[in-house]
Parts: C-alpha cells; structure tokens; sequence
C-alpha cells in the first residue's frame, strides 16, 4: 500500500521536470521556466517594490525577495541598468527557488503550463541565463535560474571592505 501511495508522487514530480511554465517578458520575449522550480505565482502591488544597490525587491513573508528583470537579462538586452518595471498597478513574478533562497522574476504577463519539447531538433544550446527552445512554434528562452542568479551577482555593485 505504500508503494502505491508513492508512484503518484513520483509521477507528479517527473510531470514537473518536464513542464514549463510560460511568460512573456517586457518587450514581448517569450520566456519559461521550469515548473520544478516554481514556487508560486505572484502580482505585486507596484508600490511595495524597493529599490536598493543590489537592484529591486520586495518585501515577502518575513524576508526581503529579490527580483530579477527579465526583460534586461535575456541576451540582447538593452544596457541600461534602470529599472524597466512596466506600467500598471501590480507586477507579475514568477517566484523560483534557488540555492541562495527564494528570487522572483519579473515577466509581463504569465502565460500557461506546457510540456516541454522532446524533439532535441527543437533545442539550440546557448551560454548565459538559458537557451533557446521552440515551443508552439515560437522561439522561447528557458532560463537556468542559478545562471540568471550567477549573473545578478556578478553586474551587482561589490561591498564595501570592512
């Protein structure tokens, strides 16, 4: 009997390792992530974003969550460093688990859960935060959310020496 209550977890698990979830980025950039990583859908009310040095965040919980522009990490972004937060009285975010504790990213809108594509045809590996998929017949950036994070760490301004 316990077996039997461990296959539907186990399949619910492996379901999630290959289901994305798809956003659409500021800019109109189709963007997914992995639904393993998700760990919840969130619309901030615009005015308790903060902006400090290591660039915006939020209050959330008993933490402060960090967010990630997505927009301005997917290649080809544009160099300027400003917040590009879009207009309108609440901001979507994807919240994500990552090693160094939760992070959000910021999308436009939050699209749908779809499988991901079996086809390797369909993949074109690529360095930075992702790489690039086909999915319904639309050119899609998976993000590698430790890489996102590696590069957040890595434009955000050093702290000062003791």
């Amino acid at each position: 009997s316990r077996a039997d209550d461990a296959a539907p977890a186990e399949a619910s698990e492996n379901a999630d390792e290959r289901s994305l979830l798809l956003a659409t980025a500021t800019g109109g950039a189709r963007v997914a992530v992995r639904l393993s990583t998700v760990q919840r859908l969130e619309h901030f009310p615009r005015e308790l974003l903060r902006r400090s040095r290591g660039g915006d965040a939020v209050e959330y919980g008993d933490a402060i969550l960090p967010l990630v522009q997505v927009a301005q990490v997917l290649p080809g972004a544009p160099a300027d460093p400003s917040p590009s937060l879009q207009v309108g009285a609440y901001v979507p975010t994807i919240v994500c688990h990552s090693s160094a504790g939760p992070i959000g990213l910021v999308v436009e809108r939050i699209e749908d859960v779809v499988a991901e594509p079996g086809d390797p045809a369909s993949r074109a590996d690529q360095g930075g935060p992702g790489r690039r998929l086909v999915i319904e017949e639309r050119i899609t950036e998976l993000l590698d959310i430790e890489a996102l994070l590696a590069d957040a760490n890595a434009d955000a301004p050093a702290s000062p020496a003791p």
